[in-house]
């Protein structure tokens, strides 16, 4: 009896091959869904926004607290760590693919390369960003009201009251009783 011998390399060929034909429209598919969320990103000019957003953040924590602004360098570091473009941008790309199909995506993409898209891209941000800055004027008009009801609560309550930390927050100073509050100046 003969016995039927093949040779390992066209076994493997054709293994390799099946695995290809199997895996291939997938990895074609893949590769255009994120080539389809890319161009939004880009679109988006999502890692020039980043960018800007730490240096934004940095400066929004100095404005706040003064005594933060000969922390800077090490403020921007920090800040700049966790926005890193090159840690987001593989986030971002799986929740929008997560999110969005690929259809979908192009569509996102066409109508922002519209003229009502165009539009809508250079007008929805600063008009949040101005109806938010009017408001947060607004409260801080008012921001005697908020002290007014947080004493009537604290009334109520029988004290000052201190928010318990959540897990892994650090603990927060005690706070002041209203008579030490009055002998401070007041920083607003």
């Amino acid at each position: 009896m003969k016995s039927i011998h093949m040779s390992r390399k066209p076994i493997c060929a054709i293994a390799l091959a099946a695995s290809l034909m199997l895996a291939g429209p997938t990895a074609a598919a893949e590769d255009t869904h994120l080539a389809a969320v890319k161009d939004l990103l880009v679109l988006l000019k999502a890692k020039e926004r980043m960018q800007l957003a730490v240096s934004q953040i940095v400066a929004l924590q100095v404005r706040r607290d003064p005594r933060l602004g000969q922390f800077k360098p090490e403020l921007e570091a920090f800040v700049g760590k966790y926005l890193a473009w090159e840690s987001l941008e593989p986030e971002l790309i799986a929740r929008y693919k997560k999110t969005f199909t690929e259809q979908e995506l192009r569509d996102i993409v066409t109508f922002f390369r519209s003229p009502a898209g165009q539009k809508a891209r250079a007008h929805i941000e600063p008009t949040l960003r101005d109806v938010a800055q009017g408001r947060n004027a607004q409260m801080q008009e008012n921001a005697i009201e908020l002290r007014a009801a947080m004493q009537k609560a604290q009334r109520r309550l029988g004290g000052v009251v201190t928010p318990k930390p959540q897990k892994g927050q650090p603990t927060l100073a005690p706070a002041q009783s209203d008579e030490s509050q009055q002998s401070q100046p007041k920083s607003e």
